[in-house]
């Protein structure tokens, strides 16, 4: 698996017994982008990972980057030849060193010449006013911050994360995120992000491997997998995701337009960044309503035409239309009751008017909605 149009850097074919399964795991990685392990815990992401790190030994497993041969059956490469940055869920800095130390300790230790420097690293990840600071004196946001710094300071050619915001509140995990977004645009290095967070990977993961008693049951990108009717990243509840990019803002109303992929334009509450600037968005099933032509007073500002696709009643009194919107394939989802779909008749095939309530922006920007 590799983001189109990549040559693969990381080729694995992982083979080692845990104590409850056997992970069997085989993929590849692309020169760019963060690649999520997901699935819940115990589903083998973290032993995965520690293959991958050298950090277990095992014979059994091939493991090839950039054409060099990591380990394989008759060679293996100890992990800090591997030029691999790796942040784990604890900071685990240095107590005895301030902030900037903890950082150069690693910077004098780079496995080559181009990367971010240390100033750099410092005001990508807000360190700037924490540099003198002790390890002690920073909340764990800040010290996850500190070990997300140290871990590029030695500019690696591959970024492990283990579930780095699992330990962390609410606050501080979005201050993260927010990072990690920014982190993503501006650095060439691939990440292996592991988490059973859904939010997690909706917002930072571009493709996704999703892991399930040591074995890979999905693999795609992110938009494929997460529209997908049955998909585990939904999480608590049904929804569309989607990548846009901000065509225009209205400061009297002060709505922002936003252009999908297939030339569709949604409206969205504030303004999320500048012209031109990507953005990803959720659109709750539940937050959409169907009619067979389109309403002129009514004061739901999203109405798209569409295609129904699917049709599928769940146990309850629910039922899930999966529609493509307009002439193209971008794929919207509806919770409806199968109640109103008897008395629209809806059936596949059907040109209908989705009326879009609530549409979320998963950006480093807070959430918002429009109606």
């Amino acid at each position: 698996m590799v983001i189109a149009n990549q040559q693969p850097l990381l080729s694995a074919k992982i083979d080692y017994p845990l104590a409850s399964f056997r992970l069997q795991a085989e993929f590849d990685i692309g020169q760019r982008g963060i690649t999520a392990l997901f699935g819940r815990s115990g589903s083998g992401k973290s032993s995965l990972l520690r293959v991958l790190a050298g950090l277990t030994k095992d014979s059994r497993s091939d493991i090839r980057f950039n054409g060099r041969v990591w380990q394989d059956k008759h060679a293996f490469l100890a992990s800090h030849k591997r030029h691999i940055g790796f942040v784990c869920q604890q900071p685990q800095l240095l107590p005895h060193l301030n902030v900037r130390a903890n950082i150069s300790f690693a910077y004098q230790r780079r496995f080559n010449q181009h990367g971010p420097s240390l100033d750099e690293l410092s005001q990508w990840l807000g360190l700037s006013q924490l540099l003198d600071k002790w390890p002690q004196q920073l909340s764990g946001g800040q010290q996850q911050r500190v070990a997300i710094a140290r871990s590029l300071a030695c500019h690696p050619d591959l970024l492990l994360m283990d579930e780095p915001l699992s330990a962390l509140d609410v606050d501080s995990r979005e201050e993260i995120l927010h990072h990690l977004e920014q982190l993503h645009r501006k650095l060439p290095t691939p990440i292996i992000y592991v988490s059973h967070n859904v939010e997690e990977i909706h917002r930072l993961a571009d493709e996704v491997i999703v892991l399930d008693n040591g074995q890979i049951r999905q693999r795609g990108s992110l938009l494929e997998l997460a529209n997908q009717l049955h998909s585990p990243l939904h999480g608590d509840q049904h929804s569309t995701l989607l990548e846009a990019s901000v065509s225009h803002y209205d400061p009297r109303w002060q709505l922002t337009t936003v252009t999908l992929a297939d030339k569709q334009k949604l409206q969205l509450a504030g303004q999320p960044g500048m012209i031109g600037s990507p953005l990803r968005i959720r659109i709750p099933a539940r937050d959409v309503s169907l009619t067979l032509s389109k309403a002129d007073d009514t004061s739901i500002l999203n109405c798209l035409r569409a295609t129904i696709h699917h049709i599928e009643n769940d146990a309850g009194a629910g039922a899930l239309i999966q529609m493509h919107i307009g002439q193209g394939k971008q794929p919207l989802l509806a919770k409806l009751t199968q109640k109103s779909v008897h008395q629209l008749q809806l059936t596949v095939g059907c040109q209908v008017i989705a009326q879009i309530k609530g549409v979320a922006m998963l950006s480093d920007q807070p959430s918002k909605t429009t109606t």
